[in-house]
């Protein structure tokens, strides 16, 4: 389970700091669109628990970069505020935790499980696009 000092507020906020996606998983085609001549993402949704890091940290809408959709809206337009308290659904962790870890196919993502967080792996999970 996640603590609050887990999740990232105001306080906490800057460039570059390792984070996951709290929100629940979407698969909104509006946030994997890609330029022009960019090929398509490896992966089709942003998951619960996603990885990325923070690439500008203007308080009224922070940008990420989440890992394997680079060049989607999702990681140089969408932006995310804070709520009252000061808080974002975003979740601080570390770069070990963002790091490649045990699946070739991904930079390990980690997924809370009670006080443990353990290696994710999107293709065992089966959300790849399809090969085309």
């Amino acid at each position: 389970m996640m603590t609050e000092r887990d999740v990232l507020t105001l306080e906490r906020l800057s460039s570059g700091l390792y984070v996951e996606y709290l929100d629940a998983t979407t698969a909104d085609p509006d946030l994997l669109v890609v330029g022009l001549g960019y090929p398509a993402p490896c992966y089709d949704r942003l998951w619960h628990g996603h990885p990325g890091t923070i690439d500008d940290p203007t308080p009224q809408h922070v940008q990420v970069i989440w890992a394997r959709l680079e060049d989607t809206v999702a990681s140089f337009a969408l932006g995310f505020s804070c709520d009252d308290q000061g808080r974002y659904s975003l979740g601080i962790i570390s770069a070990t935790e963002y790091a490649p870890g045990g699946c070739a196919c991904w930079p390990a993502a980690r997924r809370r499980t009670e006080n443990a967080a353990v290696a994710w792996c999107p293709r065992q999970e089966s959300n790849l696009r399809p090969a085309v």
